[in-house]
């Protein structure tokens, strides 16, 4: 009678292993679904999240060119009362420091004749033009204004 008992212990019944099996199963699928649920939320929360990040940089670059758009305009209405490049040099000298104080936002001004030679400068932080905005004088800068385009140089922090 031993060696029975001990045979029945080993075995399982039927009831049990397909109740293991199919917990086993449903574990999985839950486990997959719930994978695939936490993929398909980051994906839609980085969509989310670039969709905003375009937005913020569509206003950011609204406000930019609107600030550019206003110093444009000022600069533009004041050369149409003084063209500082038919006047002499001490006339053009006050021009150029004229403008400087049309807005804080204005360093530094050069004037710039047709072949690139420097016909007058004006500089709020010193008596000389800094290096980063002599460097901007390149043959990229004389063909646009050559054409009355606007120039927009690279941002440099002095």
């Amino acid at each position: 009678m031993n060696t029975k008992t001990e045979k029945t212990k080993g075995v399982r019944s039927l009831a049990a292993t397909l109740a293991i099996a199919f917990f086993g199963i449903s574990a999985l699928a839950l486990l997959f679904s719930s994978a695939l649920q936490i993929v398909l939320n980051i994906q839609s929360q980085q969509a989310a999240l670039s969709s905003n990040q375009q937005l913020i940089a569509q206003d950011a670059s609204k406000t930019v060119s609107s600030f550019l758009q206003e110093k444009f305009s000022a600069l533009e209405t004041a050369l149409e009362y003084a063209n500082p490049v038919l006047v002499d040099a001490v006339t053009r000298k006050n021009i150029l420091e004229g403008l400087l104080g049309l807005d804080p936002a204005f360093r530094q001004f050069a004037l710039l004749d047709r072949q690139g030679r420097q016909l007058g400068q004006s500089s709020r932080v010193s008596q000389s033009l800094t290096p980063q905005f002599t460097l901007q004088f390149n043959s990229d800068l004389l063909s646009k204004t050559v054409d009355n385009q606007r120039y927009f140089s690279p941002v440099y922090i002095d």
